[in-house]
């Protein structure tokens, strides 16, 4: 068993990885020893974790070196991908866009596909990013914009009367009241960007692209895109341990 562990700017999330199957997770949103004790219940290889939030990598590291005694790999820019990176500042780039590049080969390696696409990874969280390999292998970049909630904290703390809702108030385009008139907003927001991204590939005859959806928020959004699209909820977690397995390969393991 290969532990995956996402750490993102709300949750702990652990991917639990077996002969390259996906076969279960666990979140949490606080860490402690018994937040953490299913740990010992489970035979593992190794642990790998993507972060975006330094201090919390900080955090369980030493919680998982001092008390559990395991030494987590912690994945950076110079971690062995299956891609290059052309990016201006490397350093500035989010593991967990990197880790869904490499989840999306990895999937579509796995079905055989032929390596002559480009890919488009779409994580719906609490950022909305959007990354782009192209066809010769390379991460060239992508966007990043407020996700869902974010946008709804937004106008909720920005604004004297605007009330916080739910994703699922969504009546239609239009909304009929405050609510579905706000949760409507948010998700064509996000629908239109990513709608946008495709015609701009449309308009520069990029062809064969493989759009993957990810993301704690993807489930609000897909049923309201228009392109063809992969949801695959633990793409990060594939990409982790893939970036496992070039590691170990490397090494001669």
């Amino acid at each position: 068993m290969m532990i995956a562990v996402d750490i993102g700017n709300s949750t702990f999330k652990f991917g639990f990885i077996k002969d390259g199957e996906f076969t279960d997770k666990k979140v949490i949103t606080k860490l402690s020893y018994s937040d953490l004790a299913f740990l010992k219940k489970i035979d593992h290889e190794a642990i790998y974790i993507a972060s975006v939030v330094p201090k919390r990598t900080i955090e369980l590291t030493d919680i998982l070196v001092n008390d559990f005694q395991i030494i987590p790999k912690l994945i950076t820019t110079n971690s062995k991908f299956s891609f290059s990176i052309e990016y201006k500042n490397i350093n500035s780039l989010g593991v967990d866009r990197m880790c869904g590049i490499e989840g999306a080969l990895f999937y579509l390696n796995n079905l055989g596909v032929e390596n002559n696409f480009s890919i488009v990874t779409i994580d719906v969280g609490t950022a909305v990013t959007i990354n782009y390999l192209n066809d010769e292998n390379k991460f060239s970049g992508g966007i990043i914009s407020p996700g869902p909630y974010t946008m709804v904290k937004s106008l909720r703390s920005g604004t004297a009367q605007l009330p916080f809702v739910k994703l699922d108030n969504y009546v239609s385009i239009l909304g009929h009241d405050t609510h579905s008139s706000i949760a409507s907003g948010v998700i064509n927001s996000v629908v239109g960007l990513i709608e946008r991204v495709d015609k701009y590939f449309q308009g520069r005859k990029i062809k064969n692209i493989k759009y993957f959806l990810t993301g704690g928020n993807a489930l609000a959004i897909k049923e309201h895109l228009s392109l063809d699209f992969t949801h695959i909820p633990h793409l990060n977690f594939l990409g982790i341990y893939s970036v496992y397995l070039n590691e170990k390969q490397l090494n001669g393991d």
